[in-house]
C-alpha cells in the first residue's frame, strides 16, 4: 500500500542503490508474479512482445513516433521494456512502490510516477500525447474507472490517443468455457453466468476480490467492460474509435480512445 511518506520519497527514486539485479532488463520473480501473474523470464517477454503488437496494430501511428507517453499501470516494466530507444518522453505510473523503484532503477528511460489510490496524478495536465493502460481497468469498479477516465483527460494533449484493456465480452467467453482462467479471476459458475446476465444488460460487472493491492482508499476485484457500457460512459471522456476484441491474447479487448483536438 502506498503511503504519504512513499509520496515524499518520490524524488529519491532515480539514485536507488540497492536494487541490483543480475539481469538488469528482467525483474524479479515475485515482481513478475504479484504485478501480471508471470513467473518465466520467457513468458514475461513474450506477453510483452505480444501487447507491444497489438499495440502496434491498435495505434494510427507506431507508438516510437509518439512525443510522449504515460503507461498507467507500469508495474515492472512488461511493456516498457519493450520500448528501450523509445527518444521521447515515457512516464510510468504505479501504485506499487516496490515495482516502480525496480523499474526506475533498471529502465532509465521511465519517468516514475508514484500514485495513491484514488488520488489525481502528481502532473501537471495536459502533457501526454499518448496514454497506455493494461490490465488497470479490469480492476476497477465504476466509480473508480469513472475517476481515472477523467483524470486521463486531464493528463492528455487535445488529439492524445489512448489504449486501455478490459474484460469484454470475449474474455467472457473464454472464462465461461475454460476453467483455469475461471480460477485465475477467482470466479464460479454461477458469478459467471451472473456477470454474464449483468454485462448484456447495461454492459458492466465488477466483482470485489480480496488482494494485496486492496486498500481503504479503494475496491479491488474483477471488472467486466462491454460495448454498451462504453458508448454510453467512456463517450463522456473521449470519442471512442473503436474496440479491439480480444487483441490482447485472445482475451482482454483494447479500447480506442482518442481525445478531440478541440
Amino acid at each position: 500500500m502506498v503511503s504519504i511518506e512513499d509520496l515524499q520519497e518520490y524524488s529519491d527514486l532515480f539514485e536507488m542503490q540497492n536494487f541490483e539485479p543480475k539481469d538488469v532488463l528482467f525483474p524479479p520473480t515475485r515482481l513478475m508474479e504479484r504485478t501480471c501473474g508471470l513467473t518465466s523470464r520467457e513468458d514475461f517477454e513474450a506477453h510483452g512482445e505480444e501487447i507491444l503488437r497489438a499495440l502496434e496494430a491498435a495505434s494510427p501511428r507506431p507508438l516510437t513516433t509518439y512525443d510522449s507517453i504515460l503507461d498507467f499501470g507500469v508495474g515492472c516494466g512488461r511493456l516498457a521494456r519493450m520500448l528501450p530507444d523509445f527518444k521521447g518522453r515515457y512516464a510510468g505510473a504505479d501504485i506499487d512502490v516496490e515495482a516502480l523503484k525496480w523499474t526506475s532503477s533498471n529502465l532509465r528511460w521511465v519517468e516514475p510516477v508514484l500514485l495513491l489510490p484514488c488520488n489525481p496524478f502528481p502532473l501537471r495536465p495536459g502533457q501526454f500525447e499518448c496514454i497506455i493502460s493494461i490490465s488497470v481497468f479490469t480492476n476497477f469498479n465504476e466509480n473508480d474507472a469513472r475517476f481515472y477516465l477523467s483524470e486521463l483527460k486531464r493528463m492528455t494533449k487535445p488529439g492524445a490517443n489512448l489504449f486501455l484493456t478490459v474484460h469484454g465480452e470475449r474474455a467472457l467467453e473464454r472464462t465461461r468455457a475454460e476453467q483455469r482462467l475461471a480460477d485465475m479471476l477467482c470466479l464460479n459458475s454461477t458469478a459467471l453466468d451472473y456477470t454474464a446476465s449483468k454485462l448484456k444488460r447495461n454492459g458492466f460487472h465488477f466483482v470485489k476480490l480480496n488482494d494485496h493491492l486492496m486498500s481503504g482508499a479503494r475496491e479491488y476485484g474483477t471488472a467486466f467492460v462491454g460495448r454498451k457500457h462504453i458508448e454510453a460512459v467512456w463517450s463522456n471522456y473521449f470519442e471512442v474509435v473503436e474496440i479491439r476484441s480480444g487483441a490482447i491474447h485472445d482475451f482482454q479487448d483494447i479500447v480506442v480512445l482518442r481525445r478531440p483536438a478541440r
